[in-house]
């Protein structure tokens, strides 16, 4: 860590992305918040990535795109942290969400099939 990094930590203390508690300059979000987060995992639908649907069927039915992959339900901590870098522009969250991204990308959307990914619009 750079002598201005510690410096900074002293005067402004980093916080936790989502409940804003205090954390370490290395972690952006604390340890109750990394528990909370929403993995999806297991056997999810390849058009909408949902776990199970509740109803009458796949809500991306009539979606213009063949298939939807999250590594996390916008639920919860999660929300918070994409809250964090919409509407605070906490640049931290952003590098939590694509290391998220690139560790649990499955292997068949890196064969080269054109992919859409979805990132939040960041207030200036």
């Amino acid at each position: 860590m750079t002598f201005f990094a510690e410096l900074l930590a002293v005067l402004a203390p980093p916080a936790c992305l989502a409940c804003r508690a205090p954390v370490s300059a290395a972690l952006p979000l604390c340890p109750e918040c990394l528990r909370a987060l929403p993995w999806l995992r297991g056997v999810r639908c390849p058009r909408c990535a949902l776990p199970r649907h509740r109803g009458a069927g796949c809500p991306a039915a009539g979606a213009s795109f063949d298939r939807a992959w999250s590594p996390l339900a916008h639920t919860g901590v999660a929300r918070d942290v994409v809250a964090a870098l919409k509407i605070r522009g906490a640049a931290p969250a952003a590098r939590v969400m694509g290391a998220q991204l690139a560790a649990n990308l499955p292997a068949e959307l890196l064969a080269g099939t054109p992919a859409l990914v979805a990132a939040p619009a960041m207030r200036l």
